[in-house]
């Protein structure tokens, strides 16, 4: 499994990453593969998110990085701070190329323990699509427990999954 790095995003980098990935990675000496106008496109999407919720680190968007070759693999996040029960959603994306090394696994397994130990998290929560996918493996796999089919107000009918802190 590769090691990875969660590089925060704030709406600076998110405006930068956004406008020109392939700049901003040069700068930052990190590679995009052949990710650059996909990043562009999250980035986009994730700054829209942030501004229109309030998201603020650390319960906000990262860059998912492998250290080993500073290659950029994907994106997650915790979908705003926990709640007043205690409960944080997250949620990860990997690029098609980079899937199947693990890089989904190694970020959903960081966002979970990030949450437990920062004193304010009870329950880790994440969604999936009503189906079994690799998705779904890789939070049975982490541990989450499997609730059921909720509908969720922004992504309609989706399975939940619960890991308590």
């Amino acid at each position: 499994m590769p090691r990875i790095g969660l590089v925060p995003l704030d709406e600076p980098m998110l405006a930068a990453l956004a406008a020109d990935a392939s700049a901003y990675a040069a700068r930052d000496a990190i590679s995009l593969g052949s990710n650059g106008g996909l990043l562009e496109g999250v980035a986009g999407q994730t700054l829209a998110y942030m501004r229109r919720t309030g998201s603020s680190a650390p319960w906000a968007g990262y860059l998912a990085i492998d250290l080993h070759d500073r290659l950029v693999v994907g994106t997650c996040a915790y979908k705003g701070p926990p709640d007043a029960d205690g409960m944080v959603e997250v949620a990860y994306f990997t690029f098609p190329t980079c899937e199947g090394r693990g890089c989904a696994t190694a970020m959903a397994r960081t966002l979970r323990d990030r949450a437990a130990a920062s004193g304010a998290v009870r329950l880790v929560r994440a969604h999936t699509l009503p189906e079994r996918n690799a998705s779904a493996r890789i939070l049975a796999k982490l541990d989450f427990v499997f609730v059921g089919e909720v509908i969720d107000p922004e992504d309609g009918c989706v399975w939940r999954w619960d890991w308590p802190v």
